[in-house]
């Protein structure tokens, strides 16, 4: 018998992704004051992008996604009402980071470079995780319904499957702390140098 169901994981992901876009719509759609928000200055930005590099960066990431993902974990035992709960938030602070660079004049492509390259590994690691709660709660209903499950198995690939996210959420970190501010440095550079 299969530990995991592969059509409630699907599920779990695809509930998780539904929350996180939840989250975006809100993020983008609740106005944020243009007044709080500091005049941008492009070659700051170049310099702050070119410093915040480095094993310090990665340490603070990587202690904050750590967190994030610890909650997530817990959210198995509660059938991913508490993932839920995360992805939500983290949903709307992407869609408010993304209004308040809008709003900053940042360049779409801009955005998208300080986003997307940790941003798809990182987001990947916490549904997986997420998932499983959803699947949790699929196995303690056909539990309660007569199906026998063994939970030291299940216990078992679900710490499989944890610790895998777990290694893509240090990759992720790795990307954020090195590879993105790169990135978003030089294309910011480009921009400045353009008329």
């Amino acid at each position: 018998m299969r530990v995991l169901n592969k059509r409630w994981v699907l599920v779990g992901f695809g509930v998780m992704a539904l929350a996180l876009a939840v989250g975006l719509g809100i993020g983008l759609m609740v106005p944020f004051p243009e007044l709080s928000l500091p005049e941008r200055d492009v070659h700051a930005s170049v310099t702050i992008m070119q410093s915040i590099r480095g094993e310090h960066t990665f340490h603070v990431i990587f202690t904050n996604n750590t967190r994030v993902f610890l909650m997530l974990t817990l959210g198995i035992l509660t059938a991913g009402l508490l993932s839920l709960a995360e992805m939500l938030l983290i949903g709307y602070f992407i869609g408010l980071l993304a209004q308040i660079s809008h709003q900053q004049g940042t360049p779409l492509v801009v955005m998208l470079a300080a986003l997307l390259p940790h941003g798809i590994p990182e987001l990947t690691a916490f549904a997986t995780v997420g998932a499983l709660g959803v699947h949790l709660g699929f196995r303690v209903y056909k539990a309660a319904r007569g199906q026998s499950v063994d939970w030291w198995r299940e216990a078992s690939t679900y710490g499989k499957v944890v610790v895998a996210a777990y290694v893509l959420l240090v990759l992720a970190a790795l990307i954020e702390a090195y590879f993105s501010p790169s990135l978003v440095a030089h294309l910011l550079r480009l921009k400045a140098a353009s008329p």
